[in-house]
This record gives structure tokens, sequence and C-alpha cells, in this order.
């Protein structure tokens, strides 16, 4: 869909693989040249400049074969630019097998879009296997083959209707017999988009027989030389919602990526025809969008889209009630309509049903068509099926009252325009189940009272059979059917927790079936990661948790920052804390000698890190065994987060310096320390590391931090302070 740049403004965020812990993806060598071009496509890339970032890719790959992680990078460029034939051809250049979380995630609606539903399952397939506990995996899950079921039947007629043009024309709307509809046609417009094309204007058809005839655009007292539309009007035609670009300044700043907001604006009609000046609703904000209003009939109720803050994805649906002649706080529609990609174009039938676009419930690709209804306080989402529905997007819906006939848009191929508007007519209706009762439980942490997620609970009957096994959600949640024996035992064996086996007897379902384990003593370490300066918390932070002759293990800080960790007694850790952007850090940790419970580790260290920044230099808690690193305490895995910081900033060089105390022989310590600075290095180029981006140096005792110099009484952990290895990070 050609709009999708100006509906969804969204940012794309990519999170880089580390190998071992920190994956270790195999390099090409490039060039100088090719290394500062692809730095400029990372940057056009980042500012969602994608025609450029495509461009500078394709003429660096065209000399030399470029990384997998730029591969990457073009492909979701060409999906920002609705070329998902390249998108999929560059993702197989990378390789099923080579994809990973949200570029898996990418690569099978890609895959979706252009129609390949069988390779589009296997992808979906191990997405659910690699992440179970994402939420979008949580969607598709024994949906793989859903596209296949959905082709099986025709539920409609559709076909085109005669005023498309070659331009982009959606939102179809039936007013007191007048067809309003959006549309990108020329209309004698000054100002262009960044396209290059016409801004969006608001059109008027006429009907004439079975058809709409001779549109032309709707000139009003409230049309702007900007976006304006779609369009929704009271059932009386006297109000009128538009969506439309609130452009605060002409002048664009970098970080707007050349975008300015949507905002919905309403407007009233005055008793000689003409409309009032108009205004703004007051959930508006210029930090978000707000489009696509939809009325309902009884004119209480205002639904629409935007990208507020708190939402579950990209653009979620919302509604605003109306009290006492004015408009409440926006609400959330739930997690039954929207999900973690980008729903859209609401629009509620005089029966009540909620009709949207989503490319984040499972379909058949890109934008499709769902309808929604509420049933016992639960919203119930179906997929409006074929041909409506195809592999690519199709979008804001239109039901003619009796619900049998109406109006939707697809950029489907085999029409007159970018995105044309369709005319459809219902053979088979959707039907809506009554939803299957459940029975909730909660597991939870006996002593804290906390939820325990992840818990695998086994179900029992009163006879003592196996009758299903349940895993806890994110809350420590779990649900049981209705269908289920009334006298059940649960079990549970939980590694932090000790045996558990209860039976309960589930007799209403507003009863909550509470299941307490008795948590075992607990070696943990907690704490909260900020960013240095200015003490803010960092989210998404990645923690690799290295103890010899275990597998490393990794987790994720919470949005706050804060992580809660359980470890082994009697054992010792290094823990390395890694986020693209910054400079990774690392610390030893041992639970021997420690009391139960968990250790507050911003007591214990700084728990900062520092944006990563060329001409700054960055300590590196590492050690070494003699003048060799230490590979057994974890010293390795904090050097695999620093090559993988070099791998996303091919433009940086770095230079590692390695100092030593003043005990000791002044020569020898000199030596040490270039031997040390020489083992960093070689374990950075064995990490893919070209050679010449790296300069060790080793200074020995010639700059001490403190005063222990030779003959200068001093304490082990004053001489130690001066025992310190460091990089400093510089451009080429």
């Amino acid at each position: 869909m050609t709009l999708k740049p100006l509906i969804l403004l969204a940012s794309l965020l990519f999170t880089a693989a580390m190998g071992g812990a920190i994956a270790q993806n195999q390099e090409a060598e490039l060039s100088r040249s090719a290394y500062k071009r692809l730095q400029k496509a990372k940057t056009a890339f980042d500012e969602m400049d994608y025609s450029t970032a495509i461009q500078l890719y394709r003429d660096v790959n065209r000399k030399e074969e470029i990384p997998d992680s730029s591969k990457i990078r073009l492909a979701r460029a060409y999906i920002e630019t609705n070329d998902q034939n390249m998108a999929e051809a560059v993702f197989k250049e990378v390789g099923l097998e080579n994809l990973s979380g949200d570029d898996l995630y990418y690569f099978s609606q890609t895959l979706r879009y252009n129609g390949k539903y069988i390779e589009a399952g296997q992808a979906i397939k191990k997405f659910i296997e690699e992440n179970p506990h994402d939420q979008r995996a949580k969607l598709w899950e024994n949906k793989d083959n859903l596209a296949q079921k959905l082709l099986q039947e025709k539920n409609y007629t559709v076909s085109e209707v005669n005023f498309n043009s070659r331009y982009s024309d959606f939102s179809p709307l039936i007013q007191n017999g007048i067809m309003y509809f959006t549309s990108s046609r020329p209309a004698g417009i000054v100002l262009k988009n960044n396209e290059g094309g016409s801004f969006l204007n608001i059109f008027r058809a006429e009907h004439y027989g079975n058809s709409f005839m001779s549109p032309e655009i709707y000139v009003t007292d409230f049309k702007t030389r900007y976006n304006d539309g779609p369009v929704s009007f009271n059932i009386h035609g006297t109000e009128i919602f538009i969506t439309r670009n609130i452009f605060h300044s002409l002048i664009k700043t970098k970080r707007d990526n050349g975008f300015n907001r949507l905002s919905i604006v309403y407007s009233r009609r005055k008793p000689d025809g003409s409309w009032t000046t108009p205004e703004e609703l007051p959930f508006n904000d210029p930090s978000y969008s707000c489009a696509h209003a939809f009325l309902t009939e009884d004119g209480n109720r205002l639904w629409f889209v935007s990208d507020m803050p708190g939402g579950n994805g990209g653009t979620d649906i919302y509604y605003v009630e109306k009290q006492n002649q004015k408009w409440g706080q926006p609400v959330n529609a739930g997690d039954e309509i929207n999900t973690p990609g980008d729903e859209m174009f609401p629009f509620v039938d005089n029966k009540g049903l909620l009709y949207f676009s989503s490319d984040g419930h499972p379909g058949l690709g890109g934008l499709d068509l769902f309808v929604a209804k509420e049933i016992e306080g639960e919203y119930v989402v179906k997929n409006m099926g074929y041909p409506i529905n195809s592999s690519k997007d199709d979008f804001s819906i239109f039901i003619e009252r009796g619900g049998r006939k109406g109006y939707f848009a697809s950029n489907r191929p085999g029409g007159t325009g970018s995105d044309d508007i369709y005319k459809f007519e219902v053979l088979h209706p959707v039907i809506f189940e009554k939803p299957q009762r459940k029975f909730q439980g909660i597991v939870i942490d006996k002593n804290t009272k906390e939820p325990v997620s992840g818990a695998i609970l086994g179900i029992l009957d009163n006879q003592g059979n196996y009758i299903q096994d349940i895993t806890t959600d994110h809350d420590g949640s779990f649900f049981l059917s209705d269908t289920i024996s009334k006298e059940i035992t649960i079990i549970a064996a939980e590694e932090y927790f000790y045996p558990f086996e209860e039976s309960f007897s589930l007799s209403n379902h507003e009863d909550t079936v509470m299941v307490a384990l008795s948590p075992k003593p607990v070696y943990g370490v907690k704490g909260i990661l900020t960013r240095a300066p200015g003490n803010v918390p960092v989210p998404s932070v990645s923690l690799f948790i290295h103890a010899p002759g275990s597998e490393t293990d990794t987790m994720r800080t919470e949005n706050d920052g804060s992580f809660r960790l359980k470890l082994n007694p009697y054992s010792n850790y290094y823990i390395v804390f890694y986020k693209p952007g910054y400079f990774p850090s690392g610390l030893p940790y041992s639970t021997s000698g420690r009391d139960t419970g968990y250790v507050d580790l911003n007591q214990l260290a700084g728990l900062e890190l520092e944006p990563a920044l060329t001409g700054k230099s960055y300590p590196l808690s590492i050690s070494y065994e003699q003048n060799s690193l230490d590979t057994v305490n974890g010293s390795q895995l904090l050097l695999d987060a620093v090559s993988q910081l070099l791998k996303d900033n091919e433009s940086w060089i770095i230079e590692i310096g390695v100092h030593t105390s003043s005990r000791g022989d002044a020569e020898t310590n000199l030596h040490n320390s270039r031997q040390r600075a020489q083992s960093v290095a070689a374990y950075l180029e064995s990490a893919g590391i070209n050679p010449s981006r790296i300069s060790a140096k080793g200074f020995g005792e010639q700059q001490l931090i403190n005063d222990c110099a030779d003959g200068i009484p001093c304490t082990e952990e004053e001489h130690e302070e001066n025992e310190r290895t460091k990089i400093t990070i510089l451009n080429r």
C-alpha cells in the first residue's frame, strides 16, 4: 500500500545478535570505501531514508559482497518502499537458517505478501519455535497453514468500481447516496508530497444507475493544501471528521524524518450550508498521530487509529465516548483487536460489528480485513476470508445497511492504479461461535506473592489420569477449558520451587485457581541499568551470564532498566551488559559466602552504560592469566560484545591500552602490558575484526591513576586500581 509511510510513522528497531552468546556472523573483507558507504547506508536507513539506503547498499553490493547485517537492512528497506519481491530475494540471500527474531518474522510476512504460503509457513514455524513467548508467535500458533484453508472457500463476489484512477484511491464511504473517497489523483494542487505526487484529497461521485459517475474534488471551506482524508460523517451528514496533516512548521526537522503527524479535525455544517472552521479533537497530540476516524450511528462513540504511547504495536485502534457533549479519554480497543502489528481503518456497521484492517492478525498477507463481534464482554475476531482478502494490502472497508454489500480498497494486481476501490457482495457471511468459557488460574511465589511466568503445570483428572500440560503466561496466568473434569489435581516441578501437588474443585468461572509454589532458597542478583551520564534507566539491555563449565545464559532488562536473576549457590559468574549504541560493561560475581535472597548489584557496583562515541575511552573489565587473556572467567564474553559494537560501526577503529601497577620491575611491567594488549587484539581479530582497525599499546606503570609509585606503601586495592585495560574509539 503506497500510503503506509503517511499512516504508520513507525521506526524500525534492530537488535544485533552476538556470537557464542553473541553470534559471530561471517563478514566479508570489505575495502575502506565500502565500509564508509555501508555506514552511510546504515545512517540513511536509521533516518528512514529508505530509497537512499537501498541505492547505497546496491552500489556496494555490485562490487563487493556485503555482510548479512547489511543485507537484512536492505531487505527491510525494500519492505518499507513496498518492493516485497526484492525484499524476498535479499532475505533468501541471507538464508532462512541465518535469520532469527524480527528478521525471521518479517521474512515470513514478505513471503505471504508474495503469495508463497508454504514457504511462509516454514518461516513462521521456525519463528514460533525460537520465540515461543513472543505475542506474534502466540497469534500464529497452529495457524501456519491458515492461508490454504482461507483460499478453499470463495465467500464474496468482488469487482472493481468504474471511477478508479491510476493513482491511489481508497476509504470509500456512502453518505446520503453520494460516494465519498480519498485519492491522490491530481486536483490542481500546487504542493507535492515527498514522493513527488499529489497530496490526498476528498472526492465525491454521484450515484447513477448501478454505478457512481464523474468523481470530482469535494471542495469545502475546510480544504487544505496538504493531505485531507479519510473522512467520516454523522448519520445526518451535518458533522464531519477528517484526517489531515497538522503542520506546526513548514520546515521539517531531522528528528521528524520528513513526516508531519496526522490529526483528526471536526467541522459542523451551519444552517446556510457552509461549514464551521475545523477544530482539532482534544485527544490529538503533536508527538503522535491520530487518524481514520469513524463515528457510530448514535454519534456517541468515535473510533480512530493512533500510534500513541502505551499501545500494543505500531498503530492501534482506539475509541472515545461522548459525555456531556464532550469527548472522553481514548480507550484502547484491547488485546483481542490490537496486536504487535498495525491495526487501522475501523468501521462499525448498524449491527455493531467492528471491521478493521490488520497485518498483525493471521491472514493471507499484507493488510487483511477482519470483523469482530463482542460476545460476553470479549471481542471474537475473524478473518473475512477470500477473495475480499488477498496476499496484498486489503483495507478501508465500508458496509451498506443489511451487511450484504459494501466497498473496500486493495493494491492487488489487476487494478487500475496503486490502490483501487472494489465493490463486493457477501456469498457466505462470517459465522461467530459463542466463545468457550474458561476457568482462570494463576501461579504465584508463596512468599513474595509475585506471579511465576513460564511455569509448567501437569493437569490430572480425579482418577489420576493425565489430561494436559499448561505453561503460564508472563503474568503467571493460565486457563482451563470449561469442558475439563470438574475435579482435578495440579502438579508442578519447577527448578527454583519445591514440588507441588494439590487437588481443586472447579465450580464457578468467577473463581481463580490459585497455585502457590514454595520457593527454594535463592542466591540471586537484581539491579537497574542506567545511562551515564544522566542516571536514566536503559530498557532492553542484554545480559550474558557466564559460569565456568556451563552454557552462557541470556536475558533482557525490563522497560524500567531493571533485572532480576536467579543464580546457583557456591558458583562464580561473569555478567556482561550490552545494548547496541552503548559501550559494553561486565563484572564478576560470586554466590560463595552470600546469604540467600537477591543482592542489589547497584549497591556493589555502578550499573551504568555509557553511549559509545568516537573520541572517548572506556574501561574494559577483563583479566589475564600471566600475560594472556583469561578465557575461563568470562573475559571473552565482554570482548564478543566489543567485537559486535565494532561490526555495527564499521568506520570506527580502536586503541587498546593496558596499564599495570608499580609493583615489580618497570621494564618487565611494560613488556607484560604490551603482551596483554596484543592478546586482546588477537581475540578481536579472531572474532572477525580487521587488524587494520586495532591498535594495541602497553603503557606499563607509566600512567598511574593514584600515588602508588615505586617506594610508596599502598594497599592491594590501591595497586589494583592501576591494573587496568581501556579502549579508545576513533574514526578512520
